[in-house]
């Protein structure tokens, strides 16, 4: 994690994603993850690897009236800012210019945290609300135990999903060899798909839209690899690409640790 810094440091053009509209912008943003390739960060160990805490490393203040400022690395580098969101896109002036030399950072909302993603880097920065965090740090044990028997469950539905995922490709994939195809008309998905977006023309991804669906599961993405002989290596499921991942075979059963999906794991 060590070149995360660096990444951090020198990074051109972010994505920065926050939830909500209006107020839901207002207060104190901390990093309290970063991914880099297959490693994950976690705010316990950001003293340890980088030296910082998270109310020290990188902090956004958010005022309601479209102000705030940017604080990195306890601040070695701090600047006013102006911000304004329209709909799902929101956009950052900073009085300063950043390390990397820019004074404007756009992005878009998405789900409950705010998420830097830097592409040349492949790293991820996510983001929360410090009052949130304080909130979470204040709950009693029946709520931290019911917090956990939710994302178990999660994780058990999404392996579930992935198991289906596999044997109707594998189920396909049979039939097609069986009617006289090849091994080259089975392939594997380029990329993760959400699930609307199968290609229903294809013989592979109609099969899975239709069982997902006659599942009760029409939302969330899917991904799977064929082998060279035509057999299914993995498949996976997840209501987004990163995160809490549905994996088989070889499922994930811990609900804390995250994947990116179209990485076997």
């Amino acid at each position: 994690m060590k070149k995360a810094l660096t990444a951090a440091l020198a990074f051109g053009t972010a994505l920065l994603c926050l939830t909500g509209c209006g107020n839901k912008f207002e207060g104190t943003w901390e990093c309290v993850k970063m991914k880099e390739d297959d490693e994950t960060l976690k705010a316990k160990d950001f003293k340890d690897e980088l030296g910082y805490d998270t109310d020290e490393y990188m902090v956004f203040e958010l005022d309601g009236d479209g102000t705030g400022t940017l604080t990195f690395m306890d601040g070695e580098y701090e600047t006013d800012l102006e911000w304004e969101a329209d709909d799902d896109e929101i956009t950052f002036e900073l009085e300063d210019e950043f390390l990397d030399g820019s004074d404007e950072l756009t992005g878009e909302i998405k789900d409950d945290q705010f998420i830097i993603e830097i592409e040349k880097d492949d790293l991820k920065m996510y983001f929360e609300k410090s009052d949130d965090k304080d909130d979470d740090d204040d709950d009693d044990d029946d709520d931290d135990d019911d917090k956990g028997r939710r994302s178990k469950s999660k994780l058990k539905s999404a392996n579930s999903s992935a198991k289906l995922v596999f044997t109707t490709v594998e189920c396909t994939a049979a039939d097609i060899i069986a009617d006289g195809g090849t091994y080259d008309d089975i392939h594997s998905l380029a990329y993760p798909k959400k699930i609307s977006e199968l290609d229903t023309s294809n013989e592979i991804e109609n099969a899975v839209y239709k069982a997902m669906k006659d599942n009760g599961t029409d939302s969330g993405y899917v991904y799977w690899e064929i082998g060279d002989r035509g057999n299914v290596t993995f498949a996976q499921f997840g209501e987004e690409t990163d995160g809490v991942i549905g994996q088989y075979p070889e499922p994930e059963t811990d609900p804390s640790n995250d994947h990116e999906m179209g990485y076997e794991f």
